[in-house]
């Protein structure tokens, strides 16, 4: 999947692709990859600002996988 977030003139803009990987037969990965237009570089007065947007992305990612193996296992054992 491909999320891709416009730049308005207030922000940046941003790209989330979550890839879904199989690298051994019943082990599924999934990838998370962003891309911001933030500048990442020290000195940069948005370096900053680009640390806590990955860290946002990241919580993010934690309960996306937490409520899809929550979605699983009641689909594994339905009440």
């Amino acid at each position: 999947m491909r999320f891709e977030v416009t730049a308005p003139a207030e922000h940046a803009g941003s790209t989330l692709t979550i890839t879904l990987e199989e690298p051994a037969p019943g082990h599924l990965f999934l990838r998370f990859a962003y891309r911001t237009r933030l500048g990442e570089t020290s000195g940069d007065p948005d370096a900053s600002f680009s640390e806590y947007v990955k860290s946002a992305y990241h919580e993010s990612d934690v309960d996306t996988v937490r409520m899809i193996r929550v979605l699983a296992a009641d689909t594994r054992h339905p009440q």
